[in-house]
């Protein structure tokens, strides 16, 4: 056994005020200390968190706020070996897990407990280094990419309630992609490389190349084709569940318009005339957009198209069919309450829309800059009217509309096809 961790689950939980009983939390804990080194690593030392910090943008406040935990956690034992358990399961088991019940260890670290995230995050540096520098990726594409944890440091409602630097679990499983080399910047996108996972398939006409998507079997939609409970409405009276049956001949099902709703008819697509284009398991570039600068579609635009050189020349073992967005701004509603000029309007129309399931709450926090949304109401006399978006959003919200978000879908082979390469075809129905 590595002499510098416990090897005892029990003696960890004891000492940082943890549940120990069942331990949901790590249900790894044994193959995760066995895999130890016999030395701790170099990553615990000081001068290594100063150089993750300067590789992830850290500020100099941030920055020592990072040294003060890294040598809270080198001085003790328990809090050394929980950040070994959390190394190996995110960087280094196979395949990668994330235990989404990860405890925040508020009682042992009280409001500096959002830091402990922060060096599970940086602990990875050296690995997400030597990746990139395998790969030949640029020292302007890994800054801008690990920069990602300084923003979050800023922006991620951890910091605002505890009043000092921290991250929450859930940020540490974002920042997890970009450590593990799995999620890049490109200009005012990241992208992570994922297989398709969306309730629909999408097929491209053999002739003509139109594009429409179909639904998966046993989706509960609502009358007005989005996701039953979406935006925490339901629908049991005009609600309706979608089919699909595939045979030799063709496939026939419930499509989904490229504005975002799907279709209660059936349509039926020739195999002969139809090819398959996007379907569960294909690879796609999944596509985030952080705040912080605005939504320019023309930089958007040109974000995929560097992504569409970077991934084949730096991950040629990585193919994909199109790009992936599932987001509140995606929600197919923005087209009538912002203007056409709207960068998140021509985003939009970019895409093919389709139906998502999300919360109003997503929005009220982003678009209001409202903090706790997702587990207090606001009233609408609370919401700020300062901008243009705001002024309409808060309109739709007095009429008693909801948010819902919205996913889009953009084959690579329509990148350069122009804004409503979708919207503009001939439907088959």
């Amino acid at each position: 056994m590595a002499p510098w961790i416990l090897p005892s689950l029990s003696q960890v939980a004891a000492q940082l005020h943890l549940p120990d009983q069942g331990a949901p939390w790590a249900p790894h804990w044994d193959q995760a200390i066995a895999a130890a080194p016999a030395e701790a690593p170099n990553w615990l030392s000081q001068s290594a968190i100063a150089d993750a910090c300067r590789a992830a943008s850290l500020d100099e406040s941030m920055t020592a706020a990072a040294l003060a935990m890294g040598k809270r956690i080198e001085n003790d034992p328990a809090l050394r070996t929980l950040l070994w358990y959390y190394h190996y399961r995110l960087y280094l088991a196979v395949p990668y897990v994330f235990e989404s019940d990860w405890p925040l260890l508020t009682e042992a670290l009280g409001d500096e407990a959002g830091m402990f995230q922060v060096s599970v995050a940086l602990s990875a540096t050296p690995h997400v280094l030597e990746n990139h520098r395998q790969r030949g990726i640029s020292p302007e594409v890994t800054r801008d990419t690990l920069s990602d944890v300084a923003f979050c440091l800023k922006t991620e409602d951890y910091t605002a309630e505890h009043g000092r630097w921290g991250l929450s679990i859930r940020i540490l499983s974002w920042l997890s992609n970009h450590y593990r080399g799995q999620c890049y910047r490109l200009g005012r996108l990241q992208f992570v490389h994922s297989p398709f996972a969306d309730a629909l398939r999408a097929y491209r006409h053999r002739r003509d190349g139109t594009v429409v998507a179909l639904s998966e079997a046993g989706v509960r939609y609502r009358a007005d084709g989005q996701y039953d409970g979406a935006g925490g409405v339901c629908d049991s009276q005009g609600g309706w569940t979608s089919e699909l049956t595939e045979t030799a001949g063709g496939i026939e099902g419930s499509p989904i318009h490229p504005v975002g709703y799907a279709v209660r008819r059936q349509i039926r697509l020739a195999a002969d005339q139809w090819a398959p284009a996007l379907v569960r398991g294909d690879g796609v570039l999944d596509m985030h957009i952080p705040a912080g600068s605005p939504m320019d579609c023309d930089a958007c635009m040109q974000s995929l198209r560097q992504a569409r050189e970077f991934f084949p020349r730096h991950f040629p073992d990585k193919p994909f069919v199109g790009f992936d967005c599932r987001s509140w701004l995606m929600d197919g509603q923005f087209d009538t309450l912002l203007p056409a000029t709207s960068n998140l309007v021509r985003v939009q129309r970019q895409m093919y829309l389709f139906p998502f399931p999300g919360q109003t709450s997503w929005v009220m926090g982003v678009v209001f800059g409202l903090k706790g949304a997702s587990t207090r109401n606001f009233t609408l006399a609370e919401l700020p009217r300062q901008t243009g978006m705001q002024r309409a959003f808060a309109a739709h919200l007095e009429r008693g509309g909801h948010f819902r978000a919205g996913g889009g879908f953009l084959l690579v082979d329509d990148l350069d096809k122009g804004p409503d390469v979708y919207r503009r075809q001939k439907l088959p129905w």
